[in-house]
């Protein structure tokens, strides 16, 4: 998908001017080529250096726990558990920090910075003998409580900065490029440790921490770049976060919030163990589990604009219940065989659904929440998802004690899991409103949005046959754009 350099400055024109009517900002205020290049050219360099910290460092930090330091099963669900439980904790304190600052961009600067140092702490936790668990512990806390605090900042800043017409496109095309690189790295991570590790884990481990280390610092450096609008803190619009969880029942974001951290937890249950499984259980190694994750992968980065597309034209709601009904059977198809190539093909179903999941929540939250609350309402979501995923993972390893009537203890956790995703789903689903938009059913979404769309995607890679294609996704900014100026009654 190439834009041409016509395209590419009719694109940044009418960008730049949209965002300044959103913002109020004069246009004389900055130049053109300035506000493409932060708000548009950065922001995905910034997510490309980020996808590759996460699939050569993040992704392996359960590996190296199980693998290197030979952490049991209770010390690897607190590892998975309570990191990222004060991450979202954090969040309580986000909205004040960044009113003190009067900055977003300041706060998701100084969080990339020392979410990069990181990786020294975490990679050094294998000479600190004796006490390998605690300080692994802290380093990966304070890993994800400086990527998670800074995270309702970053929501509302990109929720300004990006029209809402074009989010579910933007977002959709945008994840795709980072899974592609993430996957990558995942890949290329697994094949060093493969390699190295018979010379030396620990040596293999510490190459790709030292490389996630390098791409935060070259995410921290594109944080620096990107522009950010004027940013005025509403002393009306402030709640506390008891008066939050008061409304929970009474309003579209609150409903969609109960589903999302009663759905936490269920997944949390298994969600820290499917690693253990892998490596112990059927005795992985580190190319096969890079392999298998890759099905995930690929399914994620070939669907995402796929499902950004059918959620334009259905609506978030519509897909969020297709797929919050699917993802429930992932934890028994895993049951079933341990062939790889099998496996394998799980993966791609379970990626391929749960981007679907991930794109229509994510643009739920900005479709059910204003400009001027959402930092502050994103931050006490996280907190209460915090409590789900510490509390669900507590319970899966309770539950471990428990697995012994199966093959793997691990299947207990993969069925009472796999039923409460379901019950889950089933109950909160038909109560989370939305506006409608085109009508489908559940069944007729799914062949669309699968097989008519992976058969639509074959037929394009013919490279003998010119393709008959729809608008581009930058023709359909364009076309966004032209009716946004046409609205703005010829202000731009």
């Amino acid at each position: 998908m190439l834009l041409q350099f016509g395209q590419f400055r009719l694109i940044n024109k009418l960008l730049t001017k949209t965002i300044l009517i959103k913002v109020g900002m004069p246009e004389e205020d900055i130049g053109y080529s300035k506000i493409v290049k932060d708000n548009v050219e950065n922001t995905v360099k910034e997510g490309s250096f980020n996808a590759v910290k996460i699939g050569v460092g993040e992704s392996y930090i359960n590996a190296f726990a199980i693998k290197v330091l030979n952490f049991t099963n209770t010390q690897i669900g607190l590892l998975t558990s309570v990191p990222i439980f004060f991450g979202y904790l954090s969040n309580i304190f986000t909205s004040n920090a960044i009113a003190k600052l009067n900055s977003r961009k300041k706060l998701i600067v100084i969080g990339a910075l020392i979410n990069a140092l990181c990786f020294i702490p975490i990679f050094l936790s294998f000479f600190v003998k004796g006490y390998e668990f605690p300080f692994l512990l802290a380093s990966v806390t304070l890993y994800f409580v400086s990527d998670l605090f800074v995270l309702p900042a970053w929501i509302s800043l990109m929720g300004d900065i990006i029209p809402d017409r074009l989010k579910s496109i933007y977002f959709g095309e945008r994840n795709k490029k980072t899974s592609i690189i993430s996957f990558c790295c995942m890949l290329l991570s697994g094949i060093i440790l493969q390699q190295v590790s018979g010379i030396s884990q620990i040596y293999a481990f510490g190459i790709i921490f030292f490389i996630a280390f390098l791409a935060k610092l070259g995410s921290f450096y594109m944080h620096t770049k990107v522009y950010e609008p004027n940013y005025v803190s509403d002393e009306l619009e402030k709640f506390s976060i008891t008066d939050f969880i008061k409304k929970l029942r009474y309003t579209r974001f609150g409903i969609f919030v109960i589903y999302m951290c009663v759905f936490t937890f269920s997944f949390r249950i298994a969600a820290p163990f499917f690693s253990v499984y892998m490596f112990r259980d059927l005795g992985f190694s580190y190319w096969e589990f890079a392999l298998i994750m890759t099905g995930n992968a690929i399914a994620t980065i070939i669907s995402m604009p796929w499902w950004g597309k059918y959620i334009e034209e259905y609506g978030n709601k519509k897909i969020m219940s297709l797929t919050g009904m699917l993802i429930p059977f992932i934890p028994f198809l895993w049951m079933i065989s341990k062939n790889i190539p099998y496996l394998f093909v799980v993966e791609i179903f379970s990626g391929f659904v749960w981007a679907g999941f991930n794109l229509s929540t994510f643009n739920y939250v900005f479709y059910s929440t204003s400009s001027e609350k959402r930092a502050r309402a994103y931050s006490y979501y996280n907190i209460l998802i915090g409590f789900s995923i510490i509390t669900g993972t507590l319970f899966g390893t309770w539950l471990l004690r428990f697995g012994g009537i199966f093959e793997s203890s691990i299947f207990i956790v993969f069925i009472v899991s796999s039923i409460a995703r379901l019950v889950t789903s089933m109950y909160f689903l038909p109560k989370i409103s939305e506006p409608a938009k085109k009508e489908i059913s559940g069944i007729k979404l799914f062949w669309q949005v699968s097989f008519v769309e992976a058969r639509r995607s074959l037929h394009n890679i013919n490279i003998f046959k010119r393709r008959q294609k729809g608008k581009s996704f930058f023709e359909k900014i364009l076309d966004e754009m032209n009716e946004i100026e046409r609205s703005a009654g010829g202000r731009i």
